[in-house]
Parts: structure tokens; sequence; C-alpha cells
């Protein structure tokens, strides 16, 4: 319990409310465990806040719970449902509950899991696995948080959890908003990937296992004809080869197009059926993009329209769009819109007579996309000319010390 109350307070601790609970924390550990012993925790009444998210800067409502004493209850049950390697480590009475059998590729909400780590997977599949990454879906969930059925995922939960204190308890927190759940909860990362498990399964194990079963068919009828009594069957796949899911946003690779379609089929109708959720209408088949190199025909037509002939590859097909990354066959690059975006940021940041840390900071967090995607080059031509990163990250460390010193003074 005492855990959860520094967890939640991370990022906060300079507040008065955040740092009045601390300064006593042992007496506010005993109010909240006699408050959940007795079952009288209430979760409050919050008015929906509308923010811009993203580089879309799309319309979002979220919920900001209190520091006391909702988001350590956040915390403090997701610590024991679902705790990391680490935690299980130090204190082996606990089991892993909600993440238990987490699908191996599922990005996004937990940790050391973020784009990156989708990033590194994708990369590996499309280049070593050129015949079976050949064709691209892409789907994602409708209104994901807010079409959460909240009578499906209860039942859901009452299959892995026994305690009857503990499910009411999740009860109160699911039931804080009509419908769905509330953007801005720690709870709700959790419960949504853990709504989405049997979706992954469906995925990898069953959408063609009636294509399998009748591969098999036709296969021992083949040796029949044949007259063969020893053979043996070949493995055949009832999922996609490879899919990887960052919150509500799929992307599977196959080697058939045809067959992406069936599985598309039956994807939208295991959502709509067993989990009541709905795919986008903008979901996606397409080829991905390869290079090949022109042929002396074409590099002539190049040279007669008076176009640059140092280029001696075309591309054909399309780059996979996902995690603000531009996945091609030989290289990785950055989303157009986010490239924009440091870009005008960088400029900005020019103008300015003295930078402020905030200012420093978020253009340093940004700098991970150019360490990792093939896009150095534009970060010396676009970004290096106008600022100066170790001088932000000379900025950030003099504020990081000052509140240091501050925080141990008071």
């Amino acid at each position: 319990m005492r855990k959860a109350f520094f967890k939640a307070a991370k990022g906060k601790r300079n507040r008065k409310d955040v740092k009045k609970v601390l300064d006593n924390v042992d007496k506010h550990v005993a109010i909240l465990r006699g408050m959940l012993i007795r079952e009288e925790f209430r979760p409050a009444h919050h008015r929906p806040v509308t923010i811009n998210d993203g580089y879309k800067l799309k319309k979002r409502k979220i919920i900001k719970p209190y520091y006391k004493y909702e988001q350590v209850v956040h915390h403090a049950i997701f610590q024991v449902l679902a705790p990391s390697d680490k935690d299980i480590k130090e204190n082996p009475s606990l089991k892993k509950v909600i993440n238990r059998g987490f699908y191996e590729y599922t990005c996004g909400s937990l940790k050391g899991r973020g784009a990156h780590y989708g990033k590194k997977y994708i990369e590996r599949w499309i280049r070593n696995d050129v015949k079976n990454t050949k064709y691209v879906l892409k789907i994602d969930i409708r209104h994901f948080y807010d079409s959460i059925p909240h009578d499906k995922l209860k039942a859901k939960l009452r299959r892995v959890i026994a305690d009857e204190k503990t499910l009411r308890l999740l009860d109160l927190i699911i039931d804080a908003v009509p419908e769905g759940l509330p953007l801005g909860y720690d709870t709700s990362k959790w419960l949504a990937d853990f709504y989405l498990q049997d979706l992954d399964h469906y995925i990898k194990q069953e959408v063609w296992k009636p294509e399998k079963e009748r591969k098999v068919q036709n296969y021992v009828k083949r040796m029949e004809r044949k007259g063969i009594t020893k053979y043996k069957i070949p493995k055949y796949a009832c999922g996609l080869p490879y899919m990887v899911r960052y919150v509500d946003d799929i992307v599977g690779f196959a080697a058939n197009k045809r067959e992406l379609k069936i599985a598309l089929e039956r994807i939208e109708t295991f959502c709509r059926e067993n989990l009541g959720l709905e795919i986008k209408a903008n979901k996606q088949i397409f080829p991905l993009s390869k290079e090949i190199k022109l042929t002396e025909k074409e590099m002539e037509k190049r040279r007669k329209e008076g176009k640059s002939v140092k280029e001696t590859v075309k591309e054909i097909g399309r780059a996979l769009d996902f995690m603000g990354f531009l996945f091609r066959r030989t290289r990785t690059t950055i989303r157009k819109a986010i490239l924009y975006r440091i870009t005008r940021k960088a400029r900005k940041l020019a103008k300015k007579e003295k930078i402020n840390w905030y200012d420093a900071c978020s253009m340093v967090s940004r700098m991970g996309y150019f360490k990792y995607t093939d896009a150095y080059n534009v970060y010396l031509d676009r970004v290096k000319p106008y600022v100066n990163i170790k001088r932000l990250k000379k900025i950030i460390s003099n504020h990081e010390r000052k509140g240091r010193v501050a925080y141990a003074a008071s």
C-alpha cells in the first residue's frame, strides 16, 4: 500500500495536496487500508476535460482522478493483479492475474513495450521473412475505450478473479463512467489490454482454423489417391504469421491477399459478436513497399525527361504507417506529420532569446525518432542548424538539480 502512494505521486510530488499526504504517509496508509477492508471507498464524480491529443490534435475527453485516494487505489489494486517480473521476484506470493497470457507483441500501455519495442520486431519480420510479409492488414477499433461493454468486461474478470471483495472494488472503478472505460484512469490501460486478450488469441491461433482443417483433409486424400500409407502432415497456419497490436491499432502480415481478406471478415465478426466492438471503416489490405532496380529502358527515359539518374531503384507498393514510423523493406523513416512538428519546433526555439525547461524537454524527447530511424540526414539538414541539443540537455539537468535541492530542503 505504501508503495502505491509513492508510485501514484510520481511526477507531482511538488503539488501541495500530494506533499501533504506524503509528509504523513503512514497515517494515510492506515486510513486507506481501513477504508478498503470496510469497503467504504467510493470513486468521486468528475467532469470530463477535453484535450487535443497527438499530432492530429484529436479531441479526447479524459477524467482526472484525485490523488487522495483514487489514484493510490488504482495503483494498489494492479500492483496485486498485474505484478511485474521484478515485483514477483521481490515478493514470491504475488502472481500474475490480469497480465497472465498477454500476447507477446502487445505494445503501447505496458512497461518496456512502447513504440520502439514493436518497431524492432516489425523491422525484423519484414526484412528476414519477405514471403510471409508480402501483404499487410491494418485495422483500428472504433471508439475503443468508450465502446467496451461493462457487462462483458465484468464477466471476463469473474473468470480469472475469485475474490468477491476485489471484484466489487473493480466494479466500482468500471462503473465510475456510464459507458466504456474512462481515459485518464491508470486502471483503464490494464483492463483494455485484458479485454482484447481473446482477440489476440483468435487472430494468432484460430482465424484460419477452417482453412487448416480443409488443407489437412485435402492432403490426406491426395496421399490416399497416390497409395502412400506413411506420410507426415505439413504444419498449416491457424492464424496470421506475424501481428502487432498497439493499444487498439492492429497490424498483421501474410503471404496471401485473399487469406487476409478472409481474416478481416472473421475478425470483424468476432469483435462484433464476442466483444461488442466495431472495426473502423478505414481498414486496409495492401502490398508492403519494396525497392526494385530500374531497367536500362527506364533509366534512359529518365534521362530524356531531364530527371535525376542518381537513384537506380524505384519503390513499388506502400510503406506501412504505424506507431509514428513509415516501414519499408530496406529502411524505416518518420511519419511526415511528426517530422514537420519537430522541424517547426526547432525553428521556433531558434527564435527564442531564452529557452525554458519545458521547451528543452519537448525537443530532446523527440531526438529518439532520429536515433532509431534512417532519418539522420533530415536531422542534420532541418534540426541541427537551429538547436544545440547539448545545450538543451544542460538546461534540463540544471532544472532537475534545482528541483531535487528544493525538495530536499522542504
